[in-house]
């Protein structure tokens, strides 16, 4: 078993903060990116609580997130050297600095393991505007999801790429040391695993085609293979 992972953006015990140095262009990847981030001048280092509710382990800043130090230390006992953690500074509103440490989190193993045809939640749709407009895509939710367990091999935390990409997961493992340490307010979706090697073209066949056919480009930097494979 698997879990897809969101941060409580509706919570309305989470603290809310504003970044006291946001830089002019700011990273802006919610929960994680799912690759390394080389750019820190898009990432802020220091913000101001607008409200006075408590901290949390896990809640939502300005485009980006914030994790404590015990979630820090879960990932890395899991993962160790593998995903990132950004330091910040946080003042609570009255400018007093909180003792406390935290992060900003970035997960840096991207991959697929969604099988699209076992997933009652997803469904085809297409992009309506921008570069990628008419490009062919899975869409839905995060719940109801069947996963490739030998496409998650020994993986523990990991964002999803082009299949419902940007979502984040957990393996059973991390998911239940997060809860036996109580780290809250987290909202997990179960995710079932089965025995099924992940086919990516055959799963995405249109949204391949397109990206062959419109972003050859982006395709030759991505996935290579692919141009072998038409």
């Amino acid at each position: 078993m698997a879990w897809a992972v969101q941060m409580e953006y509706g919570a309305p015990r989470r603290p809310d903060f504003k970044w006291d140095d946001r830089p002019e262009t700011l990273a802006l990847f919610g929960f994680s990116h799912g690759r390394v981030v080389d750019d820190l001048s898009m990432l802020p280092t220091r913000a101001t609580q607008k409200d006075k509710k408590k901290l949390c382990d896990v809640f939502p800043m300005p485009g980006l997130n914030a994790v404590s130090a015990k979630f820090k230390s879960i990932v890395e006992e899991f993962e160790p050297d593998t995903h990132q953690f950004f330091p910040i500074s946080l003042n609570a509103k009255d400018g007093t600095p909180y003792e406390e440490e935290y992060f900003i989190f970035n997960a840096c193993q991207r991959f697929d393991a969604i099988l699209p045809d076992q997933s009652k939640s997803l469904h085809w749709s297409e992009k309506k505007a921008g570069e990628w407009k008419g490009m062919p895509f899975l869409n839905g939710t995060a719940s109801d999801l069947v996963l490739s367990r030998p496409a998650i091999g020994d993986h523990h935390l990991w964002v999803s790429r082009l299949i419902l990409g940007g979502h984040v997961f957990f393996s059973d493992p991390l998911k239940a040391r997060m809860e036996k340490e109580k780290v809250r307010y987290v909202l997990y979706d179960k995710a079932e695993e089965v025995d099924r090697d992940l086919d990516l073209i055959q799963q995405i066949r249109p949204t391949k085609d397109w990206l062959v056919g419109n972003q050859r480009h982006w395709v030759e930097q991505n996935f290579p293979e692919w141009l072998h494979a038409e």
